[in-house]
């Protein structure tokens, strides 16, 4: 009997949130690869438009911290005001170690670095979900 990987199930609405193009896109294609339905956005004002307008659907938000307008961490604030245990994976070119001197990230924080694999983004994507459907108010 074979089993099926957790990654070919995947059916939720990920917002990938970047402001490079090039990386965005490459998120966005690792994801919707993987079964997710992805949204996307080039800077925290259109990603909180697009959380507002999808109210409930989005399940995990994907954001880089370095953004004009309005960084990572800050839009990661606001979602998780009025969606409380909405998970938020942040990622930077900066090291876990360069984000956390900065003060860039509450420690808990979860964290990709740049670049990563596609193989890496969807498995860290993967778990962040995975955790929060065992969490007992999820």
């Amino acid at each position: 009997m074979t089993s099926v990987a957790p990654s070919l199930c995947a059916t939720e609405t990920v917002l990938v949130v970047e402001d490079q193009q090039e990386v965005r896109a490459m998120a966005s294609r690792t994801l919707a690869h993987e079964g997710y339905r992805v949204l996307e956005a080039a800077d925290g004002q259109e990603a909180l438009a697009l959380l507002e307008r999808c109210d409930g659907e989005v399940k995990l938000v994907l954001s880089d911290l370095s953004m004009p307008i309005l960084d990572g961490r800050r839009l990661g604030d606001r979602p998780r005001e009025w969606r409380p245990g909405l998970p938020v994976l942040f990622m930077s070119g900066y090291g876990e170690e360069d984000v956390t001197r900065r003060a860039l990230l509450l420690k808990d924080s979860a964290f990709i670095q740049k670049p990563f694999s596609p193989r890496d983004l969807a498995r860290r994507v993967r778990e962040l979900l995975d955790e929060r459907s065992r969490a007992p108010s999820a």
